[in-house]
C-alpha cells in the first residue's frame, strides 16, 4: 500500500489489517490525515494527544457511565484525532449509541472489528507508512561503519545543527515523533570480558560483527511494538532514544523482549531516564540515563541489568553533591574504616556489606551472593560492625551508609561488582579456604548471634 501524500483513515481501510472492518459512523471523515497511531485504554486522554491520532482501543477502560464515555469522545474530537477503533468483544460488546450519534454530528470515523486484532501490527505497519516506509519491504542491515542515527541523535540529545538550517529537522520524518512524544534516553554498555560474550567483534553471529548492527537490531525490535525508536553503537555502548509516554516499567519489559531476540548477549548495565518532552528534556533524559548506567553499573541488580532513574530515589541528589571533595568525604566519613581495611589486608568487607544492605538484611541471600557460606558471612559481618561502631545499623546511620555505598559507586565506576556465578569444584574450594573464617565466626558466635538479631531488625527500616 506505498502512499505518497499524507496517510488518511481512508488509507487504512485497503490495508489487510482492516479486511474485516466497519465503519459504524463519521464516514465524511474518512480523510482526515493520520500522523500517528496510539492504544489507548483510559478514559482520561486529554494531555496525551497532539492531533492526528488513529486510536485503538478494546474498551477495557470504557464501562462506566453514559456520560463518561461521551466526554472521553468529545476529547478525542476536541483534540483532533483522526479516528477510533473498538475492538468488540468481552469488554465492549457492542458500540455506545451516545458514540454514533457524537461521530455523525463530528464526522468522525469510528471503526469497529468484530473480532480479535493484533494491534502491535497495526501500529507496526502504519508508524512505517507515515515515516515514509515502504510497507513489506525489508531493510538490510547497516554496513558496519554507518550510523543512520548518529546525526539524529546528536541534535536530539545535544543540542548539534541537523542538515542545512535548524529547521532541516522537520524534513526528516523519522524526527518528527520525537517533536510530539515524550522521549526516553537508555544507555547500554556492552565491554570486554562482561556479558554473556566477552568480545564486541562476536556480537552477532553471521553479520559483521559491529555494535552498529546490534544497535540497529534493537531499534527494529522496539519498533515492533509501536514505539519510535533513535538507536546508534559507539565503541562498548549504545544510545536508544525511544519515542513513548509508558511507565517506566512498561518501557523494561519492552527493552527485555528486545534484548531477548539478541541471545548471543546481554549488556554489562543499562541506565533509562525519565520521558520527558522536548529536546531540553530529551538531553535531561540524557543525563538522567548515565546516572543511572553509573550506579547499575555495580548494583548486582539480579532482575534486570537496566536501572532506571526513577528507582534511584534519594541517590538522585548525588551529581549535586558531587563537587570535587564533597562526596569524597562523605564516603571517608562513613565508609572509611572499611576502605582501609580493604586496602590492607585485601578483605572485602565493602562487598559484603553493600550486598547484605541490598539484600534486606537477609543473611541467608547475602551469603549466596557473595559465594559463601554463612558462618563466613557472620564472621565478616561482626567485623564490620567493629569497624563501623556497634551503632552502625541504626535507621540515619544505615542510612548515610547505604548513599555512602552508592556515592562510591558513583566516584568509582565498576567497583563493588558482584562475583560471577562459581562452578561446584571452585564453589568447594572457596569454601575450604574459609575454614579459619569459619572457625573464627564460631569462636564468637555469642557476638554473631547478637549481630544476627541486629541485622533482622535492620531488614525492616527501609
Amino acid at each position: 500500500m506505498p502512499v505518497q501524500r499524507p496517510l488518511t483513515v481512508r488509507d487504512t481501510l485497503l490495508s489487510p489489517h482492516f479486511a474485516q472492518a466497519l465503519v459504524a459512523a463519521g464516514s465524511s471523515g474518512l480523510d482526515r490525515e493520520i500522523r500517528w497511531v496510539h492504544i489507548l485504554e483510559i478514559s482520561e486522554a486529554d494531555e496525551l494527544l497532539h492531533g492526528g491520532e488513529m486510536i485503538l482501543t478494546t474498551g477495557v477502560g470504557f464501562r462506566g457511565e453514559a456520560a463518561e464515555r461521551r466526554r472521553f469522545l468529545a476529547t478525542l474530537i476536541r483534540r483532533g484525532a483522526a479516528c477510533l477503533c473498538i475492538e468488540l468483544g468481552p469488554y465492549m460488546a457492542c458500540l455506545p449509541e451516545e458514540w454514533i450519534v457524537q461521530a455523525e454530528e463530528a464526522g468522525f470515523p469510528l471503526i469497529v472489528f468484530s473480532g480479535k486484532v493484533r494491534y502491535v501490527d497495526i501500529t507496526h505497519d502504519l508508524h512505517r507508512l507515515i515515516l515514509g516506509l515502504q510497507s513489506g519491504s525489508r531493510r538490510q542491515l547497516p554496513h558496519a561503519r554507518e550510523r543512520p542515527d548518529k546525526e539524529r541523535i546528536g541534535w536530539l540529545l545535544q543540542a548539534k545543527e541537523y542538515g542545512p538550517g535548524n529547521e532541516a529537522w522537520r524534513s526528516d520524518p523519522l524526527l518528527q515523533p520525537f517533536e510530539r512524544l515524550p522521549c526516553r534516553t537508555v544507555l547500554l554498555e556492552l565491554g570486554a570480558g562482561t556479558g554473556r560474550r566477552h568480545d564486541t567483534a562476536a556480537l552477532l553471529p553471521g553479520a559483521a560483527g559491529c555494535i552498529t548492527e546490534a544497535a540497529y537490531l534493537l531499534k527494529r525490535e522496539l519498533e515492533r511494538t509501536g514505539s519510535p525508536c533513535l538507536a546508534d553503537g559507539d565503541g562498548a555502548r549504545i544510545t536508544l532514544v525511544i519515542a513513548d509516554a509508558s511507565a517506566a516499567e512498561t518501557c523494561r519489559r519492552l527493552l527485555e523482549n528486545a534484548l531477548l531476540r539478541l541471545a548471543e548477549w546481554q549488556p554489562r548495565a543499562a541506565g533509562a531516564g525519565e520521558a520527558l518532552a522536548g529536546r531540553q528534556g530529551a538531553a535531561e533524559s540524557r543525563r538522567q540515563a548515565q546516572l543511572a548506567l553509573d550506579l547499575a553499573g555495580a548494583a548486582g541488580r539480579s532482575k534486570s541489568p537496566c536501572l532506571f532513574y526513577e528507582e534511584l530515589g534519594v541517590l538522585q541528589l548525588l551529581p549535586a553533591l558531587n563537587d570535587g571533595s564533597r562526596l569524597e568525604d562523605f564516603v571517608d566519613r562513613h565508609l572509611g574504616p572499611l576502605l582501609l581495611a580493604d586496602r590492607l589486608k585485601g578483605s572485602e568487607l565493602l562487598l559484603t556489606l553493600k550486598v547484605y544492605l541490598d539484600a534486606e538484611g537477609n543473611k541467608q541471600e547475602a551469603a549466596r551472593r557473595l559465594y559463601i557460606v554463612r558462618q563466613s558471612l557472620y564472621y565478616r559481618l561482626e567485623r564490620i560492625g567493629e569497624l563501623l561502631g556497634s551503632f552502625w545499623h541504626m535507621p540515619e546511620r544505615r542510612l548515610a551508609v547505604q548513599v555512602a555505598l552508592r556515592a562510591y559507586m558513583l566516584l568509582h565506576p565498576g567497583s563493588l561488582r558482584e562475583p560471577e556465578p562459581q562452578t561446584p569444584d571452585a564453589r568447594h574450594a572457596g569454601e575450604a579456604s574459609s575454614s579459619a573464617s569459619r572457625s573464627a565466626a564460631s569462636r564468637k558466635s555469642k557476638s554473631s548471634s547478637v549481630l544476627d538479631s541486629g541485622g533482622a531488625s535492620v531488614s525492616t527500616l527501609l
